[in-house]
């Protein structure tokens, strides 16, 4: 009887474990995006380049061969605006080697309520002077969403795609 109670624990615990792993991720990844530091406004932007603005970003992201793609994206004007974003599609042309990054974020503006928007960016790898990204969201501050953008040249950091 101990034995079969043994048995039964067992299987029981055995059956928990399988049903409590996780989904596997998608295939495997086909490329990453990372890097972060500080971005200066530049043309083509939605917001005003020749006042200097700035911001401080950060990327991990992920994207896997079905297009889909997990990971993370911040970008801070200080003192005016955070917009904190998650990744769930990318696409990346290897002729321009331009990676595509959309998602869902929440931009935190001091004086107003948090909202929800929809967000798409891309970015070019390089160091300063050299790396490159946009950002563009469903706000309604870029009037032609995503065709209007902010687009930003790393001055401190890098962008890496491997």
């Amino acid at each position: 009887m101990r034995k079969a109670r043994c048995l039964f624990a067992l299987a029981l615990l055995a059956a928990i474990a399988v049903t409590a792993t996780p989904a596997p991720p998608p295939e495997n990844p086909v490329l990453q995006v990372n890097g972060g530091g500080t971005g200066l406004f530049i043309d083509p932007s939605v917001t005003p380049t020749d006042m200097g603005l700035f911001t401080n970003f950060g990327v991990g992201l992920v994207m896997y061969s079905d297009g889909s793609a997990t990971g993370h994206f911040t970008c801070m004007i200080p003192g005016i605006v955070v917009v904190d974003g998650l990744y769930d599609s990318a696409s990346y042309d290897p002729d321009t080697g331009i990676v595509t990054a959309s998602g869902i974020a929440r931009e935190v503006f001091p004086q107003f309520d948090p909202i929800i928007v929809e967000f798409t960016t891309t970015f070019q790898a390089g160091g300063p002077g050299v790396g490159v990204f946009t950002l563009s969201d469903s706000s309604g501050y870029f009037p032609n969403y995503p065709d209007d953008v902010d687009t930003e040249v790393v001055i401190k950091g890098g962008i890496r795609i491997r």
